[in-house]
């Protein structure tokens, strides 16, 4: 068996960064580089997108080589592009006035072997996994692909394209870990103008790696003379080193959803708090704390945060409570958006992006807040506020996807610009002692701005319940999403223990949460879950959960990598599992956990797992 080591060169805008053999439970480097040397020899040739159209990168004509280093190409009359080596930024110098959609660095004939690449999805719920690297994908391919937006985007097939990050690896070589970062500055003082994506592929030259950003509707208006920079790229043999966070306490407790949906009551919560304090109490340590979350159903509609008929005693009473129990209280809310029917919209219409909504399959059409609008920003501020000063532990907002929207707003701001304004707002307002989960979340802003971050999509759905097949897609996700796991604290939902999951599927959706270490939650209604499923936490794969570091796969570009990503409904609805996932992961410790997605019993690090079933390396 290969065990992988992370070696990581910074490429970032301040033009140093570090190279360092580092061990399984760390990514620190700290030694400095030359900027010379930040791409790991890939030379690219940058292009522009302007009416839909791409230019620059050899398609107006050659390119040629900068005294810094980097490239120059000409765009026809719309300018010249650069790419600017030290920071991997494409540029763009405008002749003439142009709305920039987007910019992209290309190398091409890349002397690697790499047989398999990481496709990241763009929010929370995405579809990502490991897939083989083939062909180009054409423009038109492309283009649909950065178009999909909401329930669209997350069925993605994956092979387009990887939103904010990839990585190649399986030849001979090491691998190269392709990372989009922040830019300095920008139009409103914020960090992230762009929505960053890559594309690798092979050709009969060799590697093809397509560094993007932009593509994904609006864009940034500027004049002759003007110059629009994109995102800087990361490039090395690891992830960011500046990833890594100190830990912070897990929570362990229950949440309403994937039972109760959003038919709870106040009655459920507290009959639910009673029976999880007897269930996990004797597993809180110093660095965890017992909590309950109230999930989607507890408030008079969407955009109006504040309880209905079925909480009669306010969330500050219930949190109080509670907290006689030692139970800890946060609750969901989807602080981005606002139903149609809501007064809201109706008495402020000039609070929300234009031309622009997201239908919710079971709610309807909602709105999505113009964070831009000096209003609407301080009614968010004062939702937020109001939660918090409630004495709540935790505020899991959702939905914060459609924050990125491209669309009519009160101010020049792209969607992402948007969407980093709104997450800098919800921050400020709920204060430092309250924890944000992030959920149906980009990358990019979160990863700096919030706690925790839902890194996989739904462990169940409302019309179906559990299925193993939801079960294998999440770990799917965390195969490919296992370093941001150090930036955030990964939820991966909570270990259901209900049928109809077989004993040995509750033992795979467990130690999947576990190798997430993001904390530990229940979610079936404990007043009717039976005595012998209450029982069948495992204690190893809990203090895993709520421990320091998460897990990683021993070999993540080793297997027979799929050329599209399958889905979890398809593969509910066959019966069958067709995702592919790494079947042995490491924990912090060296120690081995076995993964067996197939319908018989298979041997998988030298041990026998049980169909469906998890094996222990120790």
């Amino acid at each position: 068996m290969k065990i992988i080591g992370y070696l990581f060169v910074l490429a970032g805008t301040a033009c140093s960064g570090g190279g360092a053999d580092v061990g399984l439970d760390t990514f620190d480097s700290k030694s400095s580089i030359d900027c010379t040397n930040g791409s790991l020899g890939l030379h690219f040739d940058p292009g522009v997108l302007v009416q839909g159209t791409w230019r620059g990168g050899g398609r107006d004509g050659p390119c040629t080589d900068t005294a810094g280093g980097g490239r120059r190409c000409p765009a026809g009359e719309v300018g010249e592009t650069e790419w600017i080596s030290c920071g991997n930024k494409a540029v763009v110098y405008l002749a003439t006035s142009a709305t920039v959609e987007g910019l992209d660095l290309t190398a091409t004939d890349v002397p690697n072997d790499a047989t398999v690449w990481f496709s990241n999805g763009f929010q929370s719920w995405s579809q990502s996994g490991a897939l083989a690297i083939g062909a180009p994908t054409d423009e038109t391919a492309t283009a649909k692909a950065l178009a999909a937006q909401g329930d669209a985007e997350t069925l993605r097939k994956g092979s387009e394209l990887s939103w904010w990050y990839t990585a190649v690896g399986g030849g001979s070589g090491a691998p190269i870990w392709l990372w989009a970062m922040a830019q300095d500055g920008g139009a409103v003082g914020t960090g992230w103008r762009w929505i960053p994506w890559t594309q690798v592929s092979r050709t009969p030259q060799g590697l093809r790696i397509r560094l993007g950003c932009g593509g994904t509707g609006g864009g940034v208006a500027a004049g002759p003379g003007d110059a629009v920079y994109g995102q800087p790229w990361a490039i090395g043999l690891g992830p960011p080193s500046d990833l890594d966070r100190p830990p912070q306490p897990r929570s362990i407790g229950w949440n309403s959803w994937y039972q109760l949906w959003d038919s709870v009551d106040e009655s459920a919560i507290r009959a639910n708090a009673t029976l999880i304090s007897g269930l996990v109490k004797t597993w809180v340590t110093g660095t965890t704390w017992l909590e309950l979350i109230v999930d989607d159903g507890w408030e008079q509609q969407w955009g109006q945060w504040t309880t209905n008929d079925k909480f009669p005693s306010g969330l500050n009473k219930l949190r109080s409570d509670l907290a006689v129990q030692g139970i800890a209280m946060g609750v969901w809310l989807a602080p981005l958006l606002v139903s149609e029917q809501s007064p809201l919209v109706q008495q402020h219409p000039n609070w929300f992006v234009a031309g622009q909504s997201y239908n919710h399959l079971k709610r309807g059409p909602m709105r999505i807040l113009d964070v831009s609008q000096p209003e609407a920003a301080a009614h968010l501020a004062a939702t937020i506020h109001n939660l918090s000063e409630q004495g709540l532990s935790t505020l899991k907002i959702d939905f914060l996807f459609a924050g990125t929207y491209p669309g009519g707003r009160a101010a020049p701001v792209t969607g992402m610009e948007a969407y980093e304004i709104a997450m800098q707002i919800i921050r400020s307002a709920a204060g430092p002692k309250v924890r944000l989960i992030a959920v149906g979340a980009p990358l990019g802003p979160t990863l700096k701005i919030a706690d925790a971050w839902r890194m996989g999509p739904d462990i169940a759905l409302e019309p179906i319940g559990p299925n193993f097949a939801f079960l294998v897609n999440e770990l799917r996700a965390l195969s490919v999403r296992f370093p941001v796991c150090r930036a955030l604290a990964c939820d991966a939902d909570p270990p259901l223990l209900r049928a109809p999951l077989t004993p040995a599927e509750v033992q795979f959706g467990q130690w999947t949460v576990a190798v997430a270490s993001g904390g530990w939650m229940l979610s079936d209604d404990l007043r009717t879950l039976p005595a012998d499923r209450t029982g069948a936490q495992d204690p190893i794969a809990v203090a895993q959960a709520t421990g320091a570091r998460p897990g990683i796969p021993a070999e993540p570009w080793g297997g027979v990598a799929p050329a599209t990503l399958a889905s979890a409904l398809g593969d509910f609805g066959a019966g069958s599992i067709s995702q592919v996932v790494p079947r042995i992961w490491l924990l912090p410790d060296g120690r081995q956990v076995r993964f067996n997605t197939g319908d018989a019993p298979s041997l998988i690090g030298g041990g026998l797992v049980d169909p469906h079933g998890v094996g222990r390396g120790w």
